[in-house]
């Protein structure tokens, strides 16, 4: 029986763009903007928690796939395909700022990272009532207490946000379409103009 893909409505995709806002875009190679496209890769055996790695991956080149845009385009990365549904149902146990659940996560050098978090709302109490398949989370790396955490699970993915004394780092899927499994993982050094985008920032707070 094939599959169908449920359509969020455009408040729904409203609020996960105002959620992108919120968290910015919050040992496998990495993948280069000139491997070969899609078409081309393969899941391997390779895990970390939910993430099975991708080899041969490329983002698409477009800025659009059937209409739906492709949210990052780090100059290198290395993608997974995620059990998005297994994850938020791991994350739907922490409780608003009392219970901490622990998930898995790939850092940008393929390594595994142990996110703590608690859920952490960032919607109103009655737009987060209306809307549960949208849920924000904040905590920190196991081992790292400076580290600060940002993770969402919305209709179109998972997206994490991590930063730290060795830098930042984040998770986006692919693309921004509903049902969407490929991430890409990359450290935000990768984004092309980041470098500059932190010099401007510096330059305003000192001023």
């Amino acid at each position: 029986m094939p599959l169908t893909r449920v359509r969020p409505t455009p408040l729904v995709l409203l609020l996960v763009a105002a959620l992108g806002l919120v968290l910015p875009a919050l040992v496998v190679a990495p993948a280069t903007a000139e491997t070969i496209g899609d078409g081309g890769s393969r899941d391997t055996d390779r895990r970390v928690g939910l993430f099975s790695a991708v080899e041969g991956y490329a983002l698409p080149p477009a800025d659009r796939v059937d209409g739906a845009p492709v949210r990052v385009r780090p100059d290198t990365y290395a993608a997974y395909r995620l059990d998005v549904a297994g994850l938020a149902r791991q994350l739907s146990a922490a409780a608003p700022g009392a219970r901490n659940v622990r998930v898995q996560v790939p850092g940008p050098d393929g390594a595994a990272r142990t996110l703590s978090v608690v859920e952490d709302p960032v919607l109103q109490a009655g737009l987060q009532a209306a809307h549960p398949e949208i849920r924000t989370y904040a905590g920190h790396v196991v081992g790292d207490p400076r580290s600060t955490v940002r993770l969402d699970v919305t209709p179109l993915g998972f997206h994490a946000s991590v930063r730290g004394p060795e830098g930042a780092w984040s998770v986006d899927p692919a693309v921004d379409a509903p049902g969407e499994t490929t991430h890409v993982v990359y450290d935000r050094a990768a984004l092309p103009g980041e470098d500059e985008l932190h010099r401007v920032a510096e330059g305003l707070i000192r001023a």
